[in-house]
């Protein structure tokens, strides 16, 4: 029905109630944290193809980029064929080379049998971002985590290994260092293909074999000051998702940490401490040690499995066997209180279980509790996050500025933070305010204030000796007297 003009014509008395058209608030909903890994790849993917292979027809491997002294072929009982019986061409620049395989003339090898080719291969998507959602794709990519003898084989593996304990998507994103050791460079140049990525929250840079002293720290304060640009930049104006960092160091690394952490002096930026930690591979028995950033990766995967709000600090980091003894013989109490303090994240043992927990989840900017708090910073994340998301979906920007479009705005605005309250995100709000800018007649400002959802981190118990609250009976005929604690409500007997 259309709405009642209450101003023209003759109405009777009595009551008129009419549904009006009103905007439907439609609000973006908070996103599942998104993990990148960014580090130094072995260089190749190994594959294998089977076909049944002839003399006379040259067929194609499936996959570009090969490495033709990698092919072995094999038939299906596990033989290994001799390289004179087939003969393989590659045409084409690499990476973009096509591999060909047929059999030789008089080769002793069937044209009926199934043959598996395995052969190492590097093509032009290798050294791009690829999104990963289950660890065994991930090692089909780069490689099993661990060698035979029970080291670290791939780093990436482990560390995306480690992410995907907690997040549903890990993007890896592989640096073009070579020699399995980390650059500055090739950190850089992979932070720079993961600009136009949408949804990352969490980077992770592995550091590989890059080391550095209190005398010659080399690259190592780089690495956290280059993922601080990166992150300060991406969470500007307009942007879709901002980013934040953990960074952990090698294990012979010896920076100060805390003089690492005020290098870098960014809320974005989280510096885990120590920089060695036991693993135990279980199909080796073997326990050794490795590098922070895998500690790092774990806390990721940590956040990305509860809600921003709860940060970092008493969360356990399972999945390592302990801290070094040369390394624990450090962690005094003042010296770990120095650390906290500077803004960097101790890893300690528990002191109930000895299982490693985060001692304190701290940002590198200590100066306050908002820029200290790395839940804090996600937080307040999370509201840009949603706003952008919202407006966006509201679809709202090019449309005549009216009362009615000033009054969706506020709508919007309203149910966003009402989300974020139930979403535990934020303790409270101010309502929001729509105005039209008067300097800038196409700009529209909505400003608001919120209550942050703050951490406990101090819980401060005081009590005293009460001479007043207690009760006290006279000595009985046994010469016993009986007092009522006030504390516990139970009554203390003496004789």
């Amino acid at each position: 029905m259309s709405n009642i003009d209450f101003n023209t014509g003759y109405l009777a008395p009595g009551v008129y109630v009419q549904a009006i058209q009103s905007a439907t608030p439609t609000i973006g909903t908070l996103a599942a944290d998104v993990i990148a890994i960014v580090g130094p790849a072995q260089g190749w993917i190994k594959r294998t193809d089977s076909m049944t292979l002839s003399e006379t027809t040259a067929k194609p491997l499936s996959q570009q980029g090969i490495n033709q002294t990698t092919i072995v072929v094999t038939d299906t009982s596990g033989n290994i064929q001799a390289p004179s019986g087939y003969v393989v061409s590659q045409t084409g620049t690499a990476p973009a080379t096509v591999t060909t395989i047929q059999l030789a003339s008089g080769s002793p090898m069937t044209t009926t049998q199934t043959y598996n080719i395995t052969y190492s291969f590097t093509d032009a998507n290798y050294y791009t971002p690829q999104v990963f959602q289950d660890q065994n794709t991930l090692f089909s990519v780069y490689g099993q985590p661990f060698t035979t003898a029970g080291g670290v084989s791939s780093p990436l593996s482990l560390a995306g290994m480690l992410a995907l304990q907690g997040a549903s998507n890990v993007v890896i994103m592989p640096t073009s260092d070579v020699g399995g050791v980390a650059t500055r460079t090739g950190l850089s140049s992979a932070y720079v293909a993961l600009e136009p990525i949408n949804g990352i929250d969490l980077i992770v840079p592995l550091p590989v074999g890059m080391t550095g002293t209190v005398a010659a720290p080399g690259d190592i304060l780089n690495v956290a000051s280059d993922l601080s640009a990166h992150c300060d930049m991406m969470s500007g104006p307009g942007v879709a998702y901002v980013r934040n960092g953990i960074v952990g160091y090698e294990t012979g690394v010896t920076v100060a940490p805390d003089l690492a952490a005020a290098s870098v002096n960014d809320m974005r930026i989280m510096l885990v401490w120590p920089n060695s930690f036991g693993y135990y591979n279980g199909q080796a028995n073997q326990t050794f040690n490795v590098g922070g950033y895998y500690a790092a990766a774990k806390m990721a995967a940590i956040l990305a499995t509860q809600p921003v709000s709860q940060g970092l600090t008493r969360r356990f980091v399972s999945g390592f066997a302990g801290i070094p003894n040369s390394v624990l013989s450090t962690m005094t109490v003042p010296y770990k209180n120095q650390l906290s303090a500077a803004g960097v994240a101790v890893i300690e043992p528990a002191p109930s279980t000895g299982a490693l927990w985060c001692r304190h989840g701290t940002t590198t900017n200590p100066s306050s509790s908002v820029t200290r708090e790395f839940s804090l910073v996600r937080c307040s994340d999370a509201i840009l996050n949603e706003f952008q998301t919202t407006y966006t979906q509201a679809a709202i920007i090019g449309d005549p500025i009216t009362s009615t479009l000033l009054t969706t705005i506020q709508n919007l605005a309203t149910s966003a933070l009402e989300y974020l309250m139930n979403q535990s995100v934020i303790a409270g709000y101010t309502q929001p305010s729509v105005t039209q800018n008067t300097g800038n007649p196409d700009e529209v400002d909505v400003t608001f204030g919120y209550s942050p959802m703050y951490p406990l981190n101090i819980l401060n118990v005081t009590y005293a000796i009460s001479q007043t609250t207690g009760t006290v009976s006279p000595a009985t005929a046994s010469g016993t007297a009986s007092q009522t604690s006030a504390y516990s409500g139970s009554t203390i007997s003496s004789s």
